[in-house]
């Protein structure tokens, strides 16, 4: 069965720094790349767990003040969602916010949350 998880979260932490810590978390390879106003880690989309973690940058670094958005595809995995949230927040030490995400999410208004799951240590 394939399953959805789409959040986002606010953290100072660069997409490079997430590399490694979502590979051994989730016992995945990840690439980084980037365009103009994004940059991202994925994984090939043909896995059982398909990862993508993107946030804008100013070809410097990341926007810190902007979301890192999160979006994970399960396909043919024993995984639930508790399981995909809890290895999420393994990582980042972050509330996960869910919810709605208009106009390609380029401001801060476009991000409406209508559910949080508290980080819990």
């Amino acid at each position: 069965m394939k399953m959805n998880f789409r959040a986002w979260v606010f953290i100072n932490k660069e997409i490079l720094e997430l590399k490694s810590e979502f590979e051994k978390e989730f016992s995945i390879n990840l690439i980084r790349d980037y365009e103009n106003d994004w940059e991202w880690i994925c994984n090939d989309l043909n896995k059982d767990i398909e990862i993508n973690i993107s946030r804008q940058h100013n070809w410097e670094t990341g926007e810190f003040l902007k979301p890192h958005r999160i979006h994970i595809t399960l396909k043919n995995s024993e995984l639930q969602i508790e399981d995909l949230i809890k290895k999420t927040q393994n990582v980042l030490k972050s509330d996960l916010f869910f919810g709605d995400i208009s106009n390609r999410g380029i401001s801060l208004d476009d991000y409406k949350a209508t559910r949080i799951i508290k980080y819990q240590k």
